[in-house]
Formats: C-alpha cells, sequence, structure tokens
C-alpha cells in the first residue's frame, strides 16, 4: 500500500492586501463578510449563480460551545476581585486589605490578605482545517470557502485567533507575522474565496499540525472544525494518537461533512470524543447547501 506522507507546515502568504489585527481587523472583516453577502445574494436573485450555503444551524452550535468554554472564570491579574487569598509576592501588597498591610507594616502580620481577582475566559482560539483533495471541486469547493467565511466571521464576532489549514495528502499551514493563530480576519475570508481541488485525503496530517500549533499556545477554549467530503486514504484513518492529543488537551475538534455520500463514522467517533458537534452538509433546494446536525 502507499505510506502516508509527511505533514508540510509550510507557511502561505494570503492573497490581497495585509489588514491590520485586533478590533480594526475584526470590523474590517465584518464589513467584508457583509459586502461579499451582498454581492453573492444579487446575482443569485437574478438567477445568475446558486445561492450561498445555509451555515445558521452549525455556527450557533459552535457559539454555543465557544461560550461554554467562557462560563468558567480563572485568575487573572485584571480581573475583578472575587475574594481574598494570602499574598504570594511582595509585589501584590499594593493590592492588599489596608488593614492587613497596616499590621504586615507594624510586624504583627506575616501573610496579608490580597485580592484574588478573577475573569471569564475571552477569545480563545480555533483550528480551520479544510479539505483541498481531487474531490473537493466544483461546487463542493465553493460550499466548502461559504463555510469558511462563516466561521471566519463568528471568529471575528468571538474575537477568536483563529489558524487556517489546507489539506489533501499533505497539510499546508497558512500563517500571518506573529505565529499560526492570528485576528487577520480579512486574508481569512480571502483564503476562504480560494478554489484549489487536488491529491488524495490524510486526516491525520491536518489534526497533527493543528494539535502541535496548540500545544505551542497553551490556554483553553481551544478548537478545531475539520471539513472534509470523504474517507481517509492515507495516514492513520482512525487518527487514534490526534483524538487522544485532543482529549487529553481539553481540544474539542468539530467535523463538517459535505455531499451525498455516507459520512465516514470516524468524524462522529471525533467529535463525541472531544466534545465537539459533528454536522453534515447536502444539496438543499434551489442548489443551496443545507447543513444539518448528526446526532
Amino acid at each position: 500500500g502507499e505510506s502516508p506522507a509527511p505533514a508540510r507546515a509550510a507557511s502561505g502568504a494570503a492573497p490581497g492586501t495585509q489588514a491590520s489585527g485586533g478590533l480594526a481587523g475584526a470590523r474590517a472583516a465584518l464589513a467584508s463578510l457583509r459586502d461579499a453577502r451582498r454581492e453573492q445574494a444579487l446575482p443569485a436573485a437574478r438567477g445568475e449563480a446558486p445561492p450561498a450555503a445555509e451555515v445558521g444551524a452549525l455556527l450557533a452550535a459552535l457559539r454555543g460551545r465557544i461560550e461554554r468554554g467562557r462560563a468558567e472564570r480563572r485568575e487573572h491579574p485584571g480581573g475583578t476581585p472575587r475574594r481574598y487569598r494570602r499574598m504570594r509576592a511582595l509585589d501584590e501588597l499594593f493590592d492588599a486589605d489596608p488593614l492587613d498591610v497596616a499590621l504586615f507594616a507594624s510586624g504583627a502580620l506575616f501573610e496579608p490578605r490580597v485580592y484574588q481577582r478573577e475573569r471569564r475566559d475571552a477569545g480563545g482560539s480555533l483550528a480551520v482545517l479544510r479539505d483541498v483533495s481531487a474531490s473537493m471541486e466544483g461546487r463542493l469547493s465553493r460550499w466548502a470557502g461559504q463555510v469558511v467565511a462563516g466561521i471566519v466571521g463568528l471568529g471575528a464576532r468571538q474575537h477568536m485567533r483563529l489558524g487556517y489549514v489546507e489539506f489533501n495528502h499533505e497539510a499546508t499551514r497558512f500563517a500571518a507575522p506573529g505565529g499560526f493563530f492570528h485576528r487577520r480576519y480579512a486574508e481569512l475570508l480571502g483564503l476562504a474565496a480560494r478554489r484549489r481541488a487536488e491529491g488524495r485525503t490524510n486526516y491525520e496530517a491536518p489534526l497533527a499540525l493543528a494539535l502541535d500549533e496548540f500545544r505551542r499556545r497553551p490556554g483553553r477554549n481551544r478548537h478545531v472544525v475539520l471539513l472534509t467530503d470523504g474517507m481517509p486514504v492515507l495516514g492513520d484513518p482512525q487518527v487514534r494518537r490526534e483524538r487522544d492529543l485532543a482529549r487529553r488537551g481539553g481540544i474539542r475538534i468539530h467535523t463538517v461533512f459535505l455531499g451525498l455520500g455516507a459520512c465516514p463514522p470516524v468524524l462522529d467517533e471525533i467529535s463525541h470524543e472531544t466534545d465537539g458537534v459533528c454536522f453534515a452538509g447536502r444539496p438543499g433546494g434551489e442548489g443551496r447547501l443545507q447543513i444539518c446536525e448528526r446526532v
């Protein structure tokens, strides 16, 4: 049989002009997304082009998982005072209880109480893994781009750092200055509009690449969206190692299957084991892609 090809960690440059990061980048990306939707809607209304994919259900489910990851407060020096705790370092004395500071200064108290400041997790990180194998041509490629654009819009609204990978028999990462995860949403929308279909399918390479990037960036509220149309024919089709790493690292993997064929059972297994969501996209009325949750 064929041996699996290794993942290629090539940094691809995003097309178009470079957008600024942060809040300005989020606003630019949302404006670009609105413009793109208007451009798609007019030709569709005239019968000149097929309508955009219906990705609302997918985005709502992803938003629920992302916000669930923010439900717990964690200790942060810029957070809101929630309770007292014992001082750990002398520089915390400025945030101590005034009476305890006086007692500490007089030598009557050795461990002053300081405020424990906490805040909910903000932002988070999400890696989009897009299948660009030979079978992802024509309308599947267009639909995949629309799904990616919807995810980028959601990431911008949630102020998340996003990473983007295209894969077939190998995986290609697209990084911005500063790293794989970034907030250059307008550049990601440009990548979503790309059309490429070549090679064979390998789930292991993109998942291994994304998990390695998460390893370099510790944190909470970490997600992966795997978008594909077929069964892997290279690498480990069950991605056992990657499933174990994601589960132990608290990384949720969400899967989206596109096309008319049967959804590979391994996609459901990946999502269920990592507390992700499973979706399938099928052609609906007027050639529109309809994405529904798989339970």
